[in-house]
């Protein structure tokens, strides 16, 4: 891609003497429904199903209101937030699930269903005047309709048009990106094209060229253009309003996840860790405070029961206390239910839990297939040695070993571990080798560059349907 200097300069004497022109609209649309921000699709979604709801109660054989707004607008306001919480809880709005027919469906069925219960819930405890049950299911039906008939227009034109982007030159964390593409891609919604197929070899093209092209953004190698020459290329995709992205951004926006072997730790603290975090770091800890005392008020009855059964059929204390890596690499102790026979040699000389292990017992089983062995730790988030969200909680002996092992491991202990997490949320269950721990280590660093309220928010809905599939 290399031309001579007053070939170059002619050319962007030429692009600037004129408007380049507009790219086409499929093309910008595609540039806003492919992005990573979920929070469009959410108030798309949530809008749609206030507005029907509305309509479904106005239409209905107990509706016949003339006023603007029902007397009842609470129900849809209610219905349109759980509506939107399920839906992104159930992971939704992800980048790599927008577009699916069947998805769409199975998703939207299950938040109105959800939605439906927690709105009759809300009606007979909150509301005085009866509503008729045909006029909750008129609204239900509507929004659910409408919901997925928007959703399905979406796709079908998206369908129609794939998202076409460029690659300029090669690296292992764009080859890693386009086999996740091809891998998950079957709709052929993505369409990667070489730059050698798109231009001739040596060619810069004009902004004219680049909007004919129909690219909507052009990846780069970090090793693909000399540095001159990508100024020179940057400024006329600028002017074609072709946004150009480098090999590592393109990686954590398709993976949610960095590419930890190809980047350092100075990078990783400008990219978001070196940022005053001052205000979202408070905020975090006033959620994590007033969520953990509601959830141990909530759930103390359970926790009651579980305690009792756990002394009932197992001998040995109630809580398994444990000494954890924190936040600046301060040990804690940890709090977990039991759920292990009480034998220090077997456990000694067996080390972490494994996948079937035989020291589970029955109770301890069930605990771990729900993650209610983890209810303790509201108390340790209450003291502050943990989080809500954050990386998962690791003992000292384990990451002693993985500091030494890998370079960027100690990044994490940057923030407090929480109680759930991206990487325990990406990954699942994770083996304790060195592998396995680089990928989630992967996941982590990602978060600490990115986390924010709304992230935890949507991380913790995403907590409660992992739950409900009772994974481990």
């Amino acid at each position: 891609m290399s031309a001579g200097p007053d070939a170059r300069a002619e050319a962007l004497t030429v692009e600037s003497s004129r408007r380049a022109g507009s790219t086409p609209l499929p093309t910008r649309l595609n540039r806003v429904l492919f992005s990573t921000h979920r929070w469009p699709w959410l108030l798309l979604d949530m809008a749609l199903a206030l507005m029907l709801y509305e309509i479904g109660i106005r239409i209905s054989p107990y509706g016949g209101y003339r006023d603007l707004v029902s007397p009842y607008v609470a129900l849809s306001l209610v219905f349109a937030l759980a509506f939107g919480a399920i839906s992104l809880g159930m992971g939704s709005y992800d980048r790599d699930r927008r577009f699916e027919y069947l998805g769409i469906a199975r998703v939207a069925i299950t938040a109105a269903i959800l939605a439906s219960i927690i709105n009759v819930a809300y009606h007979y405890f909150a509301l005085y005047a009866v509503v008729g049950r045909l006029t909750l299911v008129y609204g239900a039906m509507l929004s659910l309709a409408g919901v997925m008939l928007a959703r399905w227009a979406i796709t079908w034109a998206v369908r129609q048009h794939p998202y076409r982007f460029a690659v300029i030159g090669n690296s292992r964390p764009v080859s890693e990106a386009l086999a996740r593409l091809a891998a998950q891609d079957h709709t052929r919604m993505y369409e990667a094209v070489a730059w050698s197929d798109a231009f001739k070899q040596g060619q810069q093209p004009t902004a004219r060229e680049l909007i004919d092209a129909n690219f909507a953004e052009i990846v780069v190698a970090s090793d693909a253009l000399a540095d001159d020459e990508a100024v020179e290329f940057a400024l006329v995709a600028l002017r074609a309003n072709v946004p150009i992205v480098n090999e590592r951004n393109f990686y954590t926006r398709l993976m949610e996840r960095l590419p930890i072997d190809d980047v350092s730790k100075r990078w990783i603290l400008d990219q978001g860790l070196a940022r005053p975090q001052g205000v979202v770091v408070a905020t975090k800890r006033l959620f994590d405070v007033v969520l953990a005392s509601v959830g141990l008020v909530l759930l103390s009855p359970v926790m009651l029961l579980i305690a009792l059964a756990i002394k009932l059929t197992s001998p040995g204390p109630i809580l398994f206390v444990h000494a954890r890596q924190g936040r600046f690499y301060e040990p804690f102790r940890m709090f977990k239910f039991r759920t292990m026979r009480h034998d220090p040699e077997a456990t000694a000389k067996q080390g972490f839990t494994r996948i079937q292990d035989d020291r589970v017992t029955g109770v301890g089983r069930l605990l771990r297939r729900i993650h209610f062995d983890e209810l303790p730790q509201l108390v340790n988030i209450l003291r502050g040695e943990m989080s809500i969200v954050g990386p998962r909680p690791e003992s000292l002996e384990f990451a002693e070993r993985m500091t030494a092992a890998l370079p960027l491991y100690e990044l994490r202990y940057l923030v407090r571990p929480g109680l759930t997490g991206h990487a325990q949320l990406k990954q699942g269950y994770a083996m304790d080798t060195v592998l396995d721990t680089r990928t989630k280590l992967s996941y982590d660093l990602f978060y600490l560059c990115n986390y924010s309220l709304r992230t935890d928010i949507r991380l913790m809905l995403r907590t409660v349907f992992f739950l409900v599939r009772g994974s481990r």
